[in-house]
């Protein structure tokens, strides 16, 4: 093998671990962002449940207490749900 050979033999292999590396750094960015809209997504949902449950105050007056109870109770523990996967992620 020349000179020559060597380093162009040296040179290709820089650039394949190069394009591995960027592939890896590609792959961590996307998961990064995936990771980024999955809790977006979670705290949406858990702003929606918290507009619920002030929407629900409000009608206290207008229910009867059992169902004013049961819906409060299913809303709180599905926000509860939530902010652990959030606390997860």
């Amino acid at each position: 093998m020349t000179k020559d050979t060597q380093k162009s033999s040296k040179l290709s292999r820089n650039r394949d671990c190069n394009e591995i590396d960027s592939n890896s750094r590609k792959s961590v960015s996307e998961r990064i962002t995936d990771s980024v809209a999955e809790k977006q997504k979670i705290n949406q949902q858990i702003m929606q449940i918290e507009l619920k449950l002030s929407l629900l105050r409000t009608r206290k007056g207008n229910m009867q207490e059992s169902e004013y109870q049961k819906q409060m109770s299913e809303l709180i523990s599905q926000r509860a749900k939530l902010k652990r996967l959030s606390s997860i992620n």
